[in-house]
């Protein structure tokens, strides 16, 4: 792994939600063409605010990293080519970060709207993008309790390296429904 900052400046991926820090199942509807390249895809439950970049997995034709930039009731608006698919209902949105490159991860700030109240985690964890859910793959990178807390910055010792085969998962159940922000700065390897 090659990092350059003359060829590769740190980068910034965002993501907000109203409700759990966790994956959200697109409804078994057809996507809809909303011109150039923008589609509409519709969620089994919307807490997903705007901007996000959020990672869309189990679809034949909208896999990977996507911008949403606009939401409803119960539909989220994406960035990406239109290929009509009718999705099965068990594709998810999730809150992962799935560059595809060798990155470093230099810093990853979670902000609640107050303070979590409740006595639960808040996870970063690194799994393998083809493992299929199998766990022998899942690293526990970082937990913190978010109870007294309303704003967490991780700031690893040193750049904390992420191959290409893997992605990082993000996780809060998030009980008592605070509006999240995470931002994650990273840098791809050249």
């Amino acid at each position: 792994m090659i990092f350059d900052d003359r060829v590769h400046p740190i980068e910034c991926v965002s993501m907000a939600g109203s409700g759990a820090i966790t994956s959200v199942t697109l409804d078994a509807d057809p996507c809809v063409w909303l011109g150039e390249d923008n589609v509409k895809v519709e969620l089994d439950t919307n807490v997903v605010l705007v901007p996000s970049v959020m990672r869309i997995l189990g679809s034949e034709n909208y896999n990977g990293m996507r911008t949403i930039y606009a939401r409803d009731t119960n539909d989220i608006s994406i960035k990406g080519k239109f290929v009509a698919e009718t999705f099965a209902g068990t594709e998810t949105l999730t809150p992962t970060l799935a560059v595809g490159v060798d990155i470093r991860v230099f810093q990853v700030d979670l902000h609640l709207s107050a303070v979590g109240g409740a006595v639960e985690d808040y996870t970063i964890t690194k799994n393998h993008k083809d493992a299929g859910g199998a766990v022998y793959w899942d690293t526990a990178v970082h937990t913190e309790a978010m109870n007294a807390l309303a704003d967490y910055i991780w700031l690893p010792t040193r750049p904390y390296i992420v191959p290409k085969d893997f992605v990082l998962d993000f996780a809060y159940a998030n009980t008592n429904n605070r509006i999240w922000g995470l931002n994650i700065f990273f840098q791809r390897s050249v």
